[in-house]
């Protein structure tokens, strides 16, 4: 099997090269010298070539596949994937390192950071809609919706409306981390929230866990997402293909 990931580049042809062909700069960036060695028995090449737009930098994985059919399988399902992007998500971090001067372990620390974020307050908009909304309703999302007006007969209705629509946001929201508005609407939700609880309910401000500190908390994390979303590496910038049985 062959698995390939190829990048556009903007630097020098010898700086790239230097980066690629000394191995404790190689090993800042490529992934794979950590993580792939010891998934697959193979190995791996880099290239780089200047053209017109920049240096074309190409890296590739050649392994061979064992087990017959059981091991051709996982390979596709698993091993072929984790090699592309490995391949791929390296480049990208080469490429920070080589046009804005972003090292590499920064580079992965600011992903790491980033995800984090995203994925916990995904899930804490999944949580937040199906537990106590839809498979409820818990009575004090009911007391807080009548603290705030409506209808006691209107709010076990809105609270399954509201259930559904964090539940589809808590979902959605991981595939649209990369762009703006994602945080920015969790940040205004959340502190409009805690605000409206502290006007209409005051006394939740003193419940232990209460509404209050965990939208405030939320919103804390959505900044942090938000200020750590430029500038992080990224598999989608590279082109990829495999070949092979």
């Amino acid at each position: 099997m062959r698995v390939q990931a190829e990048s556009l580049i903007r630097g020098s042809l010898d700086d790239i090269r230097r980066r690629i062909e000394t191995p404790a700069q190689r090993a800042q960036w490529d992934l794979r010298l950590t993580f792939i060695v010891h998934l697959v028995d193979g190995m791996s090449e880099t290239a780089a070539e200047q053209t017109v737009r920049g240096v074309r930098v190409i890296t590739r994985v050649e392994y061979a596949v064992r087990q017959g059919v059981i091991g051709r399988a996982i390979d596709r399902a698993l091993v072929r994937p984790a090699i592309g992007w490995a391949a791929a998500w390296s480049l990208d971090r080469l490429r920070l390192w080589i046009e804005d001067g972003i090292e590499p372990r920064d580079a992965a620390r600011r992903a790491l950071i980033h995800l984090l974020c995203g994925a916990t307050v995904a899930f804490v908009w999944c949580w937040h809609g199906l537990v106590p909304k839809l498979l409820g309703p818990h009575p004090d999302e009911l007391s807080i919706l009548i603290g705030a007006g409506m209808p006691a007969g209107w709010a076990p209705a809105a609270v399954q409306i509201i259930g559904v629509a964090e539940l589809a946001f808590g979902l959605a929201f991981l595939p649209l981390a990369r762009r703006r508005w994602p945080w920015l609407l969790s940040i205004a939700l959340m502190v409009g929230a805690a605000a409206g609880v502290l006007v209409t309910s005051p006394h939740w401000a003193r419940a232990a866990f209460g509404p209050v500190t965990v939208n405030l908390q939320l919103a804390v994390l959505a900044i942090i997402g938000l200020l750590t979303r430029r500038n992080l590496p990224s598999a989608r910038r590279s082109v990829r293909s495999a070949s092979g049985a």
